[in-house]
């Protein structure tokens, strides 16, 4: 008994040998579920985008994937996966913006990259407005892009809420330099009112074009535009009105 309690901490530091070279010569689980994830993005992206990436084969590409997955976020085996090896060359072209790209184009894939970060005002809208801007960019395909440039946050609502792509193109119209929108020193009212009820509201102002050149059928509109478009019928002098400027005019 006595033997066994001297020789306790040399079978202690024995133990604990083993141990230690046993963890030593097995990679860690996490660092094993990396590589997987690095190694079937690159399979895909080998292909699905083979001719764009056929110098170094999948296991160079799965390196790199995985390096810019540990630098900037495991969102990167996503946006690999959805914008291909370009996503490399844009990650790095965003310098202190990586994080910020990584994100929106893991959520806006190819349409983010196209509309959003390959082009330097529609980057530039993504940066100042976030999110919100990039998502309505990617969506009209660029179309909101002068507006937005233009009006800013009340713009970006306006075209979240729209859902046809003809109603994007109507707004972008009426929102451009020059357009009838400006004109009326009420544009984010306007498009306050493009944001509370869609596509509906656009319609009717595009056909109804005229009532953003009278003040006194804007403010009332601004005022409470579902009255004012529902009762409209029954007031001679609004009916007249609406009467006159109606337009035939399609987009």
């Amino acid at each position: 008994m006595r033997k066994l309690i001297l020789d306790a901490p040399r079978w202690a530091s024995t133990i604990v040998l083993a141990l230690f070279l046993l963890l030593a010569g097995s990679p860690p689980a996490h660092a094993d579920g990396k590589s997987k994830l690095a190694q079937e993005a690159a399979d895909y992206v080998l292909q699905r985008f083979g001719r764009q990436v056929a110098k170094g084969g999948a296991q160079t590409l799965a390196r790199r994937i995985e390096s810019y997955a540990a630098r900037h976020g495991d969102e990167f085996y996503a946006v690999i996966r959805k914008v291909g090896p370009r996503a490399f060359r844009l990650v790095e072209e965003a310098g202190e913006h990586a994080p910020k790209v990584v994100r929106v184009l893991s959520r806006l894939g190819e349409d983010g990259a196209v509309w959003v970060v390959s082009r330097p005002r529609g980057m530039k809208l993504f940066l100042k407005h976030g999110e919100e801007a990039a998502a309505v960019l990617a969506k009209t395909h660029g179309v909101a892009e002068p507006a937005v440039a233009a009006l800013g946050k009340p713009a970006v609502h306006a075209f979240q809420s729209l859902t046809t792509g003809q109603s994007a193109r109507r707004l972008a119209m009426l929102a451009s330099e020059g357009g009838e929108l400006a004109a009326t020193g009420r544009a984010t009212e306007i498009l306050g009112i493009l944001a509370k009820y869609g596509d509906p509201a656009m319609d009717f102002l595009w056909r109804h074009k005229g009532v953003l050149a009278s003040s006194a059928v804007l403010t009332a509109l601004i005022a409470d535009f579902h009255g004012a478009v529902s009762c409209h019928t029954y007031d001679p002098g609004l009916r007249l009105f609406f009467n006159h400027s109606r337009s035939d005019v399609t987009a």
